[in-house]
């Protein structure tokens, strides 16, 4: 098992500082699976190679007793359950564990000596020996093209005394890019056991976490995400809904019409950042509140409004806030003029939070419907009660609408996550009471082509202080 790592032009060694060893020494890392052998086999001025070399013992992991949730041997699984095997030879989950433990700090993106080298875009080729492809061999292409490599790979035989034996699953993979090592690192970490389609280890909740933390800037944009999230988490339902909610809403769009106007051309959700920004403009709002503002979509399309002079989002996942962050081109690293205007802060938005004061409008797109029920008095007093900006706008999805969809089963919601779904009635009433309880005046306005029984597939109120 061996990775390669190359970066070509002027000081060269410093690939030495972003991994954390030294060109001119040979290391060994022990590792729970067996040692990781770093070294440099070229290291001058204007060409370096990094080299981690595995030597697995899988005899030692094959006796590991590990067990899923269901008491099954998980060996099996991670194809350890025989003595002889190819886990000490395929880029494998082994290999991105080693790269966790032994390049932990260009992996995370640090550098005690010369901190400057994280953002730097270096000329970067990798070589991999022996990288199980489980599918065919376009995957590689299919995964790594979109984030800009270019992909060389040899299919490796069998066996080379008997080439009659035909093709093995293994290829002999180059990948060149123009890419901070960071960047790299992270991508190999995820795609990598993608490629393999299976892990050494049984999957855990922070599984999520380390997707969505090494992918936060292309994932969501990436054509293969959904593969990618599948195979990642060895197609485990829960942890691939876990990502969606975080990366993109659910994507519903308005029955079809044979209109063929702009309007009907949007998705719904594109429709609702439409009203939504329209509605602050016809308002002559300046500074907006985002709650529940995910992965910073609708604040992007605020962003191109300059009108806005303060724009604010906020949400409990700090998963999504980092993936904002990118988006809203917010992260210092990889942006050194970021957007003055906007801003996110981590928060939940059941709680009273003094950062929630002092803007012209809130914003609740889609967002209500993700709360319990009984926590609905609790948002009602932080945004209304204590926060009290000029503007409140919300929007909900419309139940009723939901038999037009044709892939939706009956009497279930849009998205796994929602806790309720109202019809029109029922957000009618309580948008009238949380107005009169809380001093503001409101309006009702459909979202999306309306159905003359069924009405707009969402809808949305918008409050106004009194």
């Amino acid at each position: 098992m061996l990775l390669n790592i190359t970066v070509k032009g002027p000081e060269a060694t410093q690939l030495g500082y972003l991994l954390g060893k030294h060109p001119d020494k040979y290391q060994t890392k022990e590792l729970n699976f067996g040692l990781a052998h770093i070294f440099f086999p070229e290291a001058n001025a204007t060409s370096c190679t990094a080299t981690l070399l595995m030597d697995i013992d899988t005899t030692q992991e094959m006796r590991q007793s590990r067990r899923d949730h269901f008491g099954r041997n998980a060996n099996i699984k991670a194809g350890l359950d025989q003595y002889v095997n190819d886990r000490a030879y395929v880029t494998s989950s082994l290999l991105t564990t080693a790269i966790s433990k032994v390049y932990s700090s260009a992996l995370n993106g640090t550098c005690k000596f010369n901190p400057q080298l994280i953002d730097r875009t270096w000329d970067i080729q990798v070589e991999l020996a022996t990288v199980c492809v489980k599918g065919n061999a376009d995957l590689i292409g299919r995964l790594f093209s979109p984030l800009g490599y270019t992909c060389k790979y040899e299919q490796v035989l069998l066996d080379e005394n008997f080439p009659n034996w035909g093709n093995s699953p293994y290829y002999h993979l180059h990948l060149r890019t123009q890419n901070t090592i960071q960047q790299v690192l992270q991508q190999l970490y995820i795609l990598l056991p993608v490629l393999d389609n299976q892990k050494h280890y049984y999957f855990k909740e922070d599984e999520v976490s380390k997707l969505l933390s090494k992918s936060s800037n292309w994932l969501d944009s990436h054509p293969e995400s959904d593969l990618i999230t599948r195979r990642y988490f060895g197609y485990k339902k829960s942890y691939q809904k876990a990502v969606q909610n975080v990366l993109q809403p659910p994507t519903e769009k308005p029955a079809e019409t044979t209109a063929n106007t702009e309007e009907e051309s949007l998705t719904l959700h594109q429709l609702r950042h439409e009203r939504v920004t329209q509605v602050l403009l016809e308002k002559g709002v300046k500074t907006v509140l985002d709650l529940g503002c995910s992965s910073g979509k609708l604040l992007q399309r605020l962003q191109q409004e300059t009108s806005f002079t303060r724009l604010t989002g906020a949400d409990v996942a700090a998963e999504a806030l980092h993936i904002a962050a990118r988006r809203l081109n917010l992260d210092h690293r990889q942006n050194q003029n970021p957007d003055p205007r906007t801003g996110l802060i981590h928060a939940a938005l059941t709680y009273e939070d003094e950062r929630f004061h002092g803007y012209d409008a809130a914003l609740l797109v889609e967002v209500i419907e993700h709360l319990d029920p009984e926590r609905l008095p609790a948002l009602e007093e932080v945004v209304f009660g204590a926060a009290q900006p000029g503007i409140v706008v919300i929007t909900t999805p419309n139940v009723e609408y939901n038999t037009l969809f044709p892939k939706l089963a009956a009497g279930t919601f849009r998205h796994a996550d929602h806790r309720f779904e109202w019809d029109r009635k029922t957000f009618r009433s309580w948008a009238k009471q949380t107005a009169q309880r809380q001093g503001y005046s409101y309006d009702l306005y459909p979202l999306g082509e309306e159905h003359p029984i069924h009405g707009a597939p969402s809808q949305m109120a918008v409050f106004t202080r009194t």
